[in-house]
């Protein structure tokens, strides 16, 4: 199968770099559904058989213009959803940000259970995520787009792809409708094609608790 990993396009809180991960969150920005908008132009030439997205109404709004002119919907699943943030809600200095991003990189490492503060797991994310990857699997589509959230995209990749680690997900911070290009399956594992466009060179794995 061929899946593209897509982020959401800009929100407002992505413009005050706030940690927001609540159900249903916010719409886009208008430069958000412009960045929706181009990534729809930039696969107008491809084929898609199935397209999904997580309950944040910003993943929807993103697969939005994906969907016109062809004969598909977006399957929504829980499973594609952001990290939840916890404690860490609504905060946008710069301590709160970085411990965010710390606890998923010391999942990425290998430390699935360690807890983001006051909520979700490693594992019980991985777990998620995986449940997610694993549906899109089994309804035998080969070209698929999944929109989801930054940091769960580079956590998700970083533990279950096998030319990408930490050290490459915290070099490549994932932009706004950025596009991650895997192929493979559940079964026979993972590769990553292209990151935003670029091809991938994975780097040596960083130390437990990194950042991403």
């Amino acid at each position: 199968m061929q899946l593209f990993l897509i982020r959401h396009g800009e929100t407002p809180t992505n413009v005050a770099k706030r940690l927001e991960t609540r159900v249903p969150g916010p719409d886009l920005t208008p430069t958000g559904r412009e960045q929706a908008d181009a990534l729809a132009a930039s696969f107008v030439s491809r084929r898609l058989d199935a397209v999904y997205v997580s309950p944040l109404v910003r993943t929807h709004q993103t697969a939005a213009p994906l969907l016109q002119g062809r004969d598909l919907v977006a399957v929504e699943l829980p499973g594609l959803l952001e990290i939840e943030a916890g404690e860490l809600e609504g905060h946008d200095d710069r301590a709160a940000v970085e411990r965010y991003h710390g606890t998923i990189g010391a999942w990425v490492a290998g430390n699935l259970d360690r807890a983001m503060p006051g909520t979700i797991t490693g594992r019980a994310f991985l777990d998620r995520f995986d449940g997610a990857v694993e549906r899109i699997a089994t309804a035998g589509d080969e070209v698929v787009v999944a929109v989801s959230s930054g940091a769960a995209i580079r956590a998700w990749v970083g533990l279950r792809v096998d030319n990408v680690d930490l050290a490459f997900v915290a070099d490549h911070v994932l932009g706004n409708t950025g596009v991650v290009e895997l192929q493979g399956s559940p079964d026979d594992g993972w590769t990553c094609v292209a990151w935003e466009g670029a091809g991938v060179t994975a780097g040596a794995t960083d130390a437990a608790g990194g950042v991403i």
